[in-house]
């Protein structure tokens, strides 16, 4: 019997498994401890105990229920890089009891993991996150209400199922694997409908389902087992060499899950085609004919998501072609920007804190500007910014809000090739060069109506607003943001330049611009130093150098990118295997009437009308989707002036798209042409 799908398919189960498990992980890693049984949220007003306290109730907890209690801290100077945990030891068989001396088991080599006694956290501000671990998750609960009769707001969580799986989606990973269930479950039920025809003289001779199904097991068993092998220790081993086995328990458990989920819906796949093969009568089925439709419609059952999953995979290339495309435009300016620094603010405060915190980090902030040592470079929209006009509509458009100090750091040029410079407490606007007479008049106005609502809502007055033209083919540096993929460079943008001496920004405004990322200090260490100074060390709690967050960011998008080509070429293997497995199951289904049609003068089109229309609107399907795609985004009244839109990266996405369509049903088509040639060719011998 035909093995050779069956075998690829367990082969390709098992490799994706591995890699699969080990992608998984290594990005969890990053964000939390591997293995949590559940997750304590500790937030609220300021403690009305002493710390001290906090601490022991924790590890009463802790040692109650028999669990380990782990504090996770992010570092102070590199919060992407370096994480502190602090342990209560209720367990001490269990692992996280063994990270006191023998050190977190990093599966990500990039984050660095420093273990501590919770005892250590006696005196420090007991909110923030907690892990258990090695024991019942229900004692989170127990630990919330403690934490609570404390006077903390407590957030317990102990199912991660539905995250983590919309986690997993949201990432190539995700993608691969959806990819892979579908190659596999072709692999699997192709090899069950090919062989028809062996199932049938079989049984002729008395086999039974069972004993069928039991000959293909033993007949791939010993090949497959062994390929299995191989595949995992080639994978394996460089995983081995990458972290030295560390969390080797938890990969092999997640390597086995995902193999197993693939396993299922081989054998699903295999067992309808099993059943498919065997409802032909055995006369029809020892010549290799095919139940008519039924195969036709198992094979349509993947061929149809094939074609969305790869309008799916091109989509996410592209974007994150466009991503990293942007990110490497960026990476010049990051490196002639220096240092500079983003501060990362506390979340687990209560509103009232926040708001005391707020107002102090922004006199903080505005005192820095004063000093040189603050860049804001804040990215808005016009919607946001200016009221509606008389007749109801909205001026749309992307702005970049900046400082003074932003012109004395990045170059900024007026048409006439002049740098432009602090305005003190005025407001300069620079118009985009491009800009004609109607757009600059709605941009003027639009700006004017920002500073007139900022004005009377403060009670001061107006600043002088001077409108420049910028320069021809401008482009400005961002500086990105704390939120990922945040375009950094900005072609021939509008510009608008205003100080706290101006008025417009309040203290507020400045703390919400630090928030996310847009108002960035001269290097990590002023901003550690000055912002203890300012009374901010329990709000601001971790600082880290922007440029090196954007290096990082980017060399994860390269990294990336390998996973999303991968997708791209698995799912046009599928579409390209289901065209050719449907060419083949339709003139099987059919040989008879083709060969009629075929002697009787029938052209190819009529002959096949049925598949040819089918096919037709299956490769309709991604040329209309991206064709509305490119519509919308010309309709949009929305103006941006950042980097390429990666959705629709220069036009190849669509065209790359329609190029897969169009070879899918090409090479359906072609196989369907050359199988009733073989079917003629047969027929004619048998005559």
């Amino acid at each position: 019997m035909r093995s050779g799908s069956i075998r690829l398919a367990l082969w390709i189960a098992a490799f994706v498994a591995v890699l699969g498990s080990f992608l998984i992980l290594n990005a969890l890693d990053l964000s939390a401890p591997l293995a949590v049984r559940a997750t304590v949220q500790v937030s609220g007003s300021s403690p009305r105990v002493r710390s001290e306290e906090t601490i022991d109730v924790i590890s009463e907890v802790a040692q109650a229920n028999r669990v380990n209690i782990v504090k996770n801290v992010a570092d102070v100077q590199d919060p992407g890089g370096v994480r502190h945990v602090y342990v209560a030891v209720g367990n001490p068989a269990g692992g996280a009891a063994s990270w006191i001396n023998h050190g977190y088991p990093s599966f990500n080599t990039s984050m660095r993991t420093t273990v501590g006694r919770m005892g250590d956290l006696a005196g420090s501000d007991p909110r923030g996150t907690y892990y258990v671990f090695d024991g019942s998750a229900t004692s989170a609960v127990d630990m919330q209400r403690e934490l609570r009769d404390q006077g903390y707001s407590v957030l317990v969580k102990t199912s991660f199922l539905g995250s983590y799986a919309q986690w997993v989606i949201g990432r190539p990973v995700g993608v691969s694997l959806v990819v892979a269930l579908l190659l596999c479950a072709t692999l699997a039920g192709g090899f069950a409908l090919m062989n028809a025809k062996g199932y049938a003289v079989q049984r002729l001779h008395g086999a039974g389902p069972l004993v069928l199904m039991g000959r293909d097991i033993k007949a791939n068993a010993a090949v497959c087992l062994l390929g299995m092998c191989v595949v995992t220790t080639v994978v394996c081993g460089p995983v081995m060499a990458y972290n030295h086995g560390a969390q080797w328990s938890l990969f092999g458990m997640l390597s086995a899950v995902i193999f197993l989920a693939v396993c299922v819906v081989m054998a699903a796949a295999y067992g309808v085609g099993f059943a498919i093969a065997s409802a032909e009568p055995l006369l029809s089925a020892v010549k290799g004919r095919l139940p008519r439709r039924l195969p036709s419609i198992m094979v349509y059952c993947v061929r149809v998501p094939a074609v969305f999953i790869t309008i799916w995979a091109v989509t996410l290339l592209f974007t994150a072609l466009g991503d990293l495309h942007n990110q490497q435009q960026a990476q010049e300016a990051w490196r002639d920007a220096g240092g500079v620094a983003q501060v990362h603010l506390n979340p687990n405060m209560s509103p009232e804190e926040q708001d005391e915190y707020s107002r102090k980090t922004g006199e903080w902030l505005e005192r820095a500007e004063n000093e040189g040592r603050m860049v804001l470079a804040h990215e808005d929209d016009l919607r946001f910014m200016a009221s509606p006009a008389d007749d109801g509509q909205t001026v749309s458009g992307t702005v970049l809000l900046v400082n003074g100090n932003y012109l004395r750091h990045q170059t900024v040029k007026d048409d006439d090739g002049h740098r432009l410079t602090a305005s003190g407490d005025g407001v300069t606007v620079v118009i985009p060069y491009a800009a004609d007479a109607a757009t600059t008049k709605t941009y003027e106005n639009a700006i004017g109506s920002w500073v007139q609502s900022r004005t009377s809502a403060r009670g001061i007055a107006v600043p002088e607003i001077d409108y420049v033209r910028g320069d021809r083919g401008q482009q400005l540096f961002g500086y990105g943001s704390a939120l990922p993929d945040t375009p950094a460079l900005f072609d021939d943008a509008l510009l608008v330049v205003a100080d706290n001496d101006s008025g417009l920004l309040s203290a507020d405004d400045y703390a919400a611009y630090a928030s996310q990322g847009d108002a960035l200090l001269e290097s990590t260490r002023y901003a550690l130093v000055s912002s203890r100074q300012a009374g901010l060390k329990g709000f601001i709690f971790a600082v880290n150098d922007a440029g090196q967050s954007a290096a990082a960011h980017y060399a994860q998008l390269r990294s990336d990118l390998i996973v999303h080509v991968y997708n791209v070429a698995m799912s046009v293997i599928v579409l390209i295997a289901s065209a050719v497995a449907i060419a083949q199951i339709r003139v099987r289904e059919r040989a008879q009437t083709i060969f009629a049609r075929y002697i009787h003068g029938w052209s190819f089109t009529r002959t096949h009308l049925s598949l040819v229309m089918v096919e037709s609107a299956l490769m309709a399907a991604p040329c209309i989707w991206f064709a509305a795609q490119a519509v919308r985004a010309a309709g949009r009244t929305v103006v941006s002036y950042a980097q390429n839109d990666p959705s629709l990266l220069d036009g190849y996405q669509p065209l790359l798209a329609m190029l897969i369509a169009v070879t899918s049903f090409a090479v359906c088509m072609l196989s369907t042409a050359i199988y009733v040639r073989r079917n003629v060719q047969a027929h004619t011998r048998e005559e």
